[in-house]
């Protein structure tokens, strides 16, 4: 049901912003959020094995492998170059918006998604989930606020090397998911970009 509310709310979103997606180098991969890719966990639970912290890369017989900058550069279309613009990762936020006892990403949307036309507010909504729930992967698998400000600065225009955060996000789920391996302690729910692995 969330799948089908997202799909409905990012058609209406992208006839008024996929210009400026295009420019901010995200339109290909926010339309890579309607794929549903399902979690493989157990062939990634398995590469994990192979990872190396030291070098950031797996170490497999033919050779090391690593996800580069170049492999998010075709693989989403993301921006991998541009340089930080300097927007505030710990400020408030422009905008209020409810996420703890919000009905979860159905309630979310119900709550974000309006008619008419896509202003500001619903624009930074609408890139919130997006970035929370199907770049980054939080660990709480519902709304929160922490991607709120780079929301925002790509409603306002700004570049952001979203290829760079994401590549250092899967280095640090393969970290985590190494180290909890290697003591054979429980994985759990980590949170991060599973869907780049699978890729």
């Amino acid at each position: 049901m969330a799948e089908s509310r997202w799909r409905n709310w990012y058609l209406r979103v992208s006839q008024a912003k996929k210009s400026l997606w295009d420019e901010l180098n995200i339109g290909q991969c926010i339309t890579l959020s309607l794929s549903n890719m399902g979690r493989n966990e157990f062939p990634m639970m398995a590469a994990s094995y192979f990872w190396s912290d030291a070098l950031n890369a797996f170490m497999f017989g033919h050779g090391p492998m690593t996800p580069t900058l170049a492999d998010f550069a075709m693989l989403t279309g993301l921006d991998v170059s541009s340089s930080h613009n300097a927007y505030n990762l710990l400020s408030k936020g422009r905008h209020k918006f409810e996420t703890k006892g919000s009905g979860g990403w159905k309630g979310f949307i119900g709550s974000n998604a309006k008619e008419g036309s896509v202003d500001d507010r619903e624009h930074t909504a609408f890139l919130m989930m997006w970035l929370e729930k199907f770049i980054f992967c939080g660990k709480s698998v519902a709304p929160t606020a922490n991607f709120q400000p780079m929301a925002e600065a790509l409603v306002n225009g700004d570049t952001i090397p979203l290829g760079q955060h994401l590549l250092r996000s899967v280095y640090t789920l393969l970290h985590h998911v190494a180290s909890k391996l290697s003591t054979g302690q429980p994985i759990g729910n980590p949170g991060g970009p599973w869907w780049f692995i699978n890729l």
